[in-house]
């Protein structure tokens, strides 16, 4: 995890579409709620995956 503003500009410097950005509330240095989110986190890196897959198979 990364704070807000260095995600942002990772993001807008991203090499392709299929990189995706997923903000989650917390700190960086404390996230105390993520146990709260695991799914959400999850379905994200499974869709990223999938994304990834598909691109390096065409």
């Amino acid at each position: 995890m990364v704070p807000v503003s260095e995600a942002r500009e990772i993001y807008a410097k991203r090499p392709d579409e299929w990189v995706k950005l997923l903000l989650m509330p917390g700190s960086h240095d404390q996230y105390e709620e993520i146990e709260r989110h695991i799914v959400m986190i999850i379905d994200f890196l499974n869709a990223a995956m999938s994304s990834a897959r598909k691109k390096h198979s065409l």
